[in-house]
């Protein structure tokens, strides 16, 4: 990693976190579900190398995502 390696974006009772790599935004959603309830799966989507919806276990809803597929 580089720089900075997250955005991270408020949302209501939801985070959005935009990773530099799509290593990175599944390391971040790995550690963001344990324990917690997967709401859609880390698969990679028309717009992203990978996206997932996630609740951890405290209950904040987090959207992960990476960079665009090239």
């Amino acid at each position: 990693m580089t720089g900075h390696p997250l955005t991270q974006t408020e949302m209501g009772d939801g985070v959005t976190v935009s990773a530099d790599s799509v290593e990175d935004a599944r390391r971040i959603f790995e550690a963001l579900s344990a324990g917690g309830t997967v709401l859609m799966p880390f698969e990679p989507q028309p717009w992203s190398q990978g996206f997932g919806l996630t609740k951890d276990r405290f209950g904040v809803t987090w959207v992960i995502d990476s960079p665009a597929a090239e």
